[in-house]
């Protein structure tokens, strides 16, 4: 039996070699740390600034990036953070004074200068890419504004590559980008599981957008050659597209097709002698079953403005209107596919700013799920002269539109469910992410 004195003694021993068994423990755990450090690759980080040179607007959209490394990381990139700004109108109103469109930028310059670290500036590369409205514009137009916008983005601190990349950007990018935009938000771009992949909608103000997947081979034959398309992520990832951009079918050129007037490639409009005549003046009139006799608006597109005047003399505007629509939208001939209609479908861009302005949506709200049908039952009720929106006049032809190019144009069943969305996971859904990560990937045609 160990006497107290015994016991005390290797107690105080025990005690004595303490804080050896410390110290070594702590040199132990420093250089585990380290070792971990070491072992475990930091990820690298890089700034990436689009602007959106859209016909409606101009947007500016600054995304920091993480890419990690490691062997197991394969070309996966992680969005960080994005700061968003928009300025109206679009560059193209400043067709007749092609410095102002320039000018109109600088905010969206500013922003992008507060929000990417000075000592990024000389590896951040800019992406500009203007979309429909340039296209729309006669040739010499576009490139005035194109000229002035390339001297103001040499002047900026920022990584300009390739002046000749700043252009107008073709319908099969802003497709393709889209696209990518989309499955990358969902986490779904790096996993090419052919059943896992989305219908994409983007519906601009002067073109519509619509991207999805081909499963297989043997149903290429069914697509135009031009509008499929072979999409590569690193050396793994393969995807067969089908794109196409519907020039003339965005919303506010919808307008323009229901009201009489169409718009050919090079920037000139045609007026239907029907639903249109001339002022003394010179100034085009529309008319239109789509508002009551006692109606009237100005309605402005691109530098034009004209004055609508409404021939339904009924109440309820919807029946005379939508056989307009449907024969609107038949001229489009759009693409219907199973391959299409079988996945899930997000919709965005002026898709949800209708379901909004209609109050399908909350506006506290960026996304919702929503039924097809839904905006047809959204235009029986804005198309009572009673419940017209005069802030937005044109909301009744703006829902039977988004209605028709669903249905008569794609050929969707009205009960089909529609992701409709300004965000997804909290970040802005555009064509502006897939253009940030156009270094990542490869594009080409299919065939």
């Amino acid at each position: 039996m160990k006497t107290a004195k015994e016991t005390m003694h290797r107690f105080l021993l025990k005690l004595s070699i303490l804080p050896t068994i410390i110290a070594i423990g702590a040199i132990s755990y420093t250089y585990i740390v380290q070792f971990h450090e070491q072992a475990s690759p930091q990820p690298q980080d890089f700034y990436s600034v689009v602007f959106d040179a859209g016909s409606t607007g101009s947007r500016v959209t600054v995304f920091h990036f993480l890419k990690p490394e490691g062997k197991d990381q394969d070309s996966r990139v992680i969005l960080d953070k994005e700061v968003f700004h928009s300025v109206q109108p679009g560059i193209s109103f400043y067709a007749n004074k092609p410095s102002d469109a320039a000018v109109s930028l600088t905010s969206l310059m500013n922003t992008a200068i507060k929000n990417v670290p000075e000592s990024y500036y000389n590896d951040t590369s800019i992406n500009f890419k203007a979309t429909a409205g340039l296209r729309l514009l006669p040739e010499d137009k576009a490139l005035a504004i194109l000229h002035e916008v390339k001297y103001f983005l040499k002047r900026s601190p920022f990584l300009i590559s390739d002046l000749d990349k700043v252009t107008v950007m073709s319908g099969v990018e802003e497709g393709l980008f889209a696209w990518v935009s989309v499955h990358f938000l969902l986490d779904l771009i790096w996993d090419d599981t052919i059943d896992n992949s989305v219908t994409t909608f983007d519906l601009g103000g002067g073109s519509t957008q619509i991207t999805f997947e081909v499963s297989k081979k043997e149903l290429f034959k069914h697509f135009d050659e031009e509008d499929l398309y072979k999409l590569t992520f690193g050396q793994d990832l393969h995807f067969n597209i089908f794109t196409k951009s519907y020039l003339g079918f965005g919303l506010k050129s919808a307008r323009l097709g229901v009201l009489g007037g169409q718009e050919g490639h090079n920037g000139q409009i045609t007026y239907d002698p029907v639903k249109t005549k001339r002022s003394p003046s010179g100034d085009i009139q529309m008319l239109t079953p789509c508002l009551h006799t006692q109606q009237q608006y100005n309605f402005t597109h691109g530098d034009k403005v004209y004055l609508v005047k409404g021939t339904n003399e009924n109440h309820d505007l919807l029946a005379e209107c939508q056989k307009v629509v449907h024969k609107f939208v038949d001229t489009a001939k759009f693409v219907q596919s199973e391959e299409l209609s079988r996945r899930d479908i997000n919709l965005f861009s002026y898709f949800f700013d209708v379901a909004r302005w209609a109050k399908l949506i909350p506006w506290k709200d960026s996304h919702e799920v929503l039924q097809v049908q839904d905006y047809l039952m959204a235009a029986q009720k804005y198309c009572l002269v009673e419940n017209m929106n005069h802030k937005h006049p044109y909301l009744c032809i703006d829902l039977l539109y988004v209605h028709s190019l669903l249905t008569v144009g794609i050929g969707l069943h009205p009960e089909k469910l529609l992701h409709v969305e300004t965000k997804i996971r909290g970040k802005e859904v555009s064509w502006s992410v897939g253009a940030a990560l156009s270094n990542e990937f490869t594009y080409s045609k299919l065939l």
